[in-house]
């Protein structure tokens, strides 16, 4: 599972949305320890890429990420440094609040939907798995804490079609 985030700004009405990799948010770091080691949080989640991830880490660390930049934001001598700004806002640097007090951040895993779902078997009977559906690829896994799918489905060209009831 890719490691991949959408993070929203929010700032009252104003709604930002970003899309960020997990290498993003650490080369991020490393440009802030670089800049200012005595002022960025020291509580970095950090990620054992050779291990690969499972789509319930990708949550965790999503939350991690989340906690991570708040404390970055709501410091004070870090809030309005251009390499905050440019991370969160981009070109868009009109987008900037004038008061963090009322900031929020928000950093959400890039999956169309994930979840348990029943699978057929061929002997008949029904299995319980976990499923992650990510641009038109269907990963399966035994657990969500699994970190590679036992199987991936390409649904990119599958189309839906609507069973008659037979029962009607």
């Amino acid at each position: 599972m890719e490691n991949c985030y959408f993070l929203e700004t929010t700032y009252g009405p104003t709604n930002h949305v970003v899309e960020k990799s997990y290498d993003d948010f650490q080369n991020f770091n490393n440009q802030l320890r670089s800049c200012y080691p005595a002022l960025v949080p020291k509580d970095f989640p950090s990620v054992n890429k050779k291990k690969g991830i499972s789509p319930v880490s990708v949550i965790e660390l999503g939350k991690a990420l989340v906690l991570w930049l708040t404390r970055v934001v709501e410091s004070p001598k870090l809030s309005f440094t251009p390499e905050v700004i440019f991370f969160l806002f981009g070109q868009h640097r009109e987008l900037v609040p004038l008061n963090w007090t009322k900031f929020k951040v928000n950093v959400k895993p890039k999956v169309d939907c994930m979840g348990y779902l029943f699978q057929l078997k061929l002997k008949g009977a029904w299995k319980r798995r976990y499923f992650v559906l990510n641009k038109g690829i269907l990963s399966k896994y035994l657990q969500p804490t699994q970190p590679k799918p036992i199987a991936t489905y390409d649904l990119t060209d599958a189309k839906a079609e609507q069973l008659q009831d037979s029962m009607a």
